[in-house]
């Protein structure tokens, strides 16, 4: 069932990419988010069955790729709100403040070419 559901998955993402059902891009991106966060979850069981089954087990709950994928799927709530704060320009305009608090503009430098 992991093997099927993980073909499945690739091909809706493949269906999607190409179509764009939705009318709004973002909501596509969103779509494609989730599906990939999806098959990275079924890769997840995927890879622990495996480890599970083998003769000599190697730990794979304990490895970096694990904890990657863990972090990935905590992403999933993060993912609307950061492109939504992105597309209305607040991220943008809070890392150009940021930026010039830390670099400030040196005398004689035109103003215009950094905004």
């Amino acid at each position: 069932q992991l093997y099927a559901g993980f073909v499945f998955l690739a091909g809706q993402i493949v269906e999607v990419v190409r179509l764009e059902p939705y009318g709004h891009h973002e909501h596509n991106n969103y779509f494609i988010y989730s599906l990939l966060v999806q098959n990275i979850v079924l890769l997840y069981g995927i890879c622990i069955k495996v480890d599970s089954a083998s003769p000599t087990p190697v730990g794979f709950r304990e490895s970096w790729l694990a904890d990657f994928i863990q972090v990935t799927f905590s992403t999933v709530f993060l993912f609307p709100l950061v492109t939504g704060l992105w597309h209305k320009n607040i991220l943008t305009k809070l890392w150009n403040g940021l930026y010039f608090r830390l670099f400030p503009i040196k005398d004689g430098q035109d103003d215009a070419e950094f905004e």
